[in-house]
């Protein structure tokens, strides 16, 4: 008579993923993503329309502006712009800012 192998209960998707990430280390990483879907909310639509996050990782949120003249115009609300992310994502979310010219492939 064979022995049909052990299979573990189903366990809910939502706990897998958790552990997945949890096992892997990939919190942090996931968690600096979600500045995406809050960019057009925290940034407003003016700076939105002229900038967007690269990254935020560590506490540090680039942000790649269209042109220097935008990137200069940044450097000026990185102050107010990092309140408005860390009211929305949490408190020290964003420690610093770093504004870079985002380089067009023409």
């Amino acid at each position: 008579m064979s022995r049909r192998p052990h299979r573990p209960d189903p366990q809910p998707i939502g706990r897998v993923i958790d552990e997945m990430i949890t096992r892997r280390r990939w919190a942090g990483r996931l968690d600096g993503a979600r500045i995406f879907d809050f960019w057009d909310e925290a940034a407003g639509p003016d700076i939105a329309a002229h900038a967007n996050p690269v990254r935020l990782h560590g506490g540090v949120l680039v942000i790649a502006a269209e042109d220097a003249g935008w990137a200069t115009q940044l450097r000026y609300f990185t102050g107010d712009l990092q309140a408005r992310v860390n009211s929305i994502m949490g408190p020290d979310t964003v420690r610093k800012i770093e504004i870079v010219v985002q380089r067009s492939g023409k």
